[in-house]
């Protein structure tokens, strides 16, 4: 499961994307923690095989200058799950 990682919204950040025409796309974002994510998938008697999270860095910086706002800070969470 990978998920916009929390901190962005503490920064009044969301998900924003530009489509072809170069206009500006935010899908619908919902706020959660991270516990709330580790409670759900605990709650869904999911098992956690794996917990990642990744800062913007000066390679995503150099990719897509607009990660720049963000660098240093935490931008994804990746939780790998499984069925019990």
């Amino acid at each position: 499961m990978t998920a916009m990682h929390p901190s962005m919204f503490l920064r009044g950040r969301s998900a924003s994307f530009r489509d072809e025409s170069g206009n500006d796309v935010r899908p619908r974002s919902y706020q959660a923690t991270l516990s709330d994510y580790v409670m759900g998938a605990v709650d869904a008697r999911l098992e956690i095989r794996a917990l990642l999270e990744r800062a913007v860095d000066e390679t995503l910086v150099a990719r897509f200058p607009r990660a720049a706002q963000s660098l240093g800070w935490p931008a994804l969470f990746v939780m790998e799950l499984r069925p019990r």
